[in-house]
């Protein structure tokens, strides 16, 4: 099998040694004979075997990666041909967490097309295995979340190009043929009667309640939550927004219902632009009622604002836990929101009746 070895000495940009020797912790052994792929796809549980003949005949080729701490264990397979990764195989129950794997089998991409073909196959792969959900599970994904990843991809991927974004721009896709995909795979979260479970949230503070962490809203939402033990088992993003004000508990009013809810004050990380927040329309609900400009005690009393000055800037309300435990909250990130993919497939479709309407 010295061909593959030689087809891969062809790639300038790849030094094999680096492959071979180890990087991320993996390394590449390239099996020597039909033997070796046949076992080793027994003990993966997969069907390396079918291989040997089309490697035997060049017509592709396979690499084990190997984990440097455990070279001896077989781990991952890779399908490689013609200066393209064709396709990565775990053996059962392992993961890259880390994602190491990928990383390193996308080194081996000559160029952008070939590294992005790799993801929109995996996706394309979600999207035959995975299901629709009959509820939400926050940290899980099903077949909407795989719809709306393609979606994404293929509206990044057509507008980098057609706004000529350096190396993009030489990418060998159509891009009005892109834009089409990224409709297509939009519409079916958007407009699918078989995806049932995921719409449009018309209360604006609903989408944050970190109660309802299985809202229509949250097509990918992380499972952090405030009874965590260990770090990143909880969330600490809303110290990030709040700034410093009292070092004790304060409260915001609900904007919805008129109601006080206590949070803890904040590290005053990411700290709101003045211009960005004048330039809301006053009666706007994102700025009045998704952005905090005075804070109160249990009283009802403002104890900070702008006005006062005492309120260093105006922050984000939108995660916020009323339930908050000391630093720990579920203040989960939001990753796919389903108003972000009715604006894909809104940016994709162009101003169009349908797109307006969504």
């Amino acid at each position: 099998m010295e061909h593959i070895a030689n087809e891969l000495q062809q790639n300038d940009n790849i030094k094999l040694s680096k492959f071979f020797n180890g990087m991320l912790g993996l390394k590449v052994i390239i099996p020597t004979s039909a033997d070796m792929l046949v076992k080793e796809g027994a003990r993966m549980g997969n069907c390396l075997s079918r291989y040997v003949d089309k490697v035997a005949d060049k017509k592709t080729a396979i690499f084990f990666i190997r984990k440097c701490s455990d070279p001896e264990k077989e781990y991952y397979a890779m399908e490689y041909s013609d200066g393209k990764v064709l396709q990565l195989e775990a053996k059962a129950h392992s993961r890259d967490t880390k994602g190491n794997v990928e990383a390193f089998a996308k080194m081996f991409a000559k160029t952008l097309d070939e590294l992005w073909g790799i993801i929109i196959n995996d996706l394309k792969e979600a999207c035959e295995k995975l299901t629709y959900f009959e509820k939400a599970e926050p940290g899980r994904v099903d077949l909407t979340a795989a719809h709306s990843l393609l979606a994404k991809v293929y509206l990044y991927l057509a507008s980098a190009k057609d706004h000529g974004t350096p190396q993009y721009v030489n990418m060998s896709h159509d891009v009005n043929a892109y834009y089409n995909e990224a409709m297509k795979y939009a519409e079916k979260v958007v407009d699918n009667a078989e995806q049932k479970v995921f719409g449009f949230e018309s209360n604006l503070l609903e989408i944050y309640n970190v109660d309802k962490p299985d809202g229509k809203e949250h097509i990918f939402i992380m499972s952090m939550d405030r009874t965590g033990v260990n770090e990143g088992q909880f969330s600490k993003i809303s110290k990030m927004y709040i700034p410093y004000v009292s070092g004790g508990t304060i409260y915001l009013k609900n904007s919805a219902t008129g109601q006080l809810e206590p949070s803890h004050d904040g590290w005053g990380e990411y700290v709101t632009n003045l211009n960005f927040y004048n330039s809301f329309d006053r009666g706007d609900k994102r700025h009045d009622w998704l952005i905090v400009d005075k804070v109160y005690d249990a009283n009802d009393n403002v104890i900070a604002s702008l006005d006062d000055k005492k309120l260093s800037y105006p922050f984000c309300r939108k995660f916020i836990d009323p339930h908050f435990v000391g630093d720990k909250t579920s203040t989960r990130p939001y990753l796919i929101r389903y108003s972000d993919i009715a604006l894909t497939y809104a940016e994709a479709a162009g101003p169009t009746d349908k797109a307006y309407q969504l």
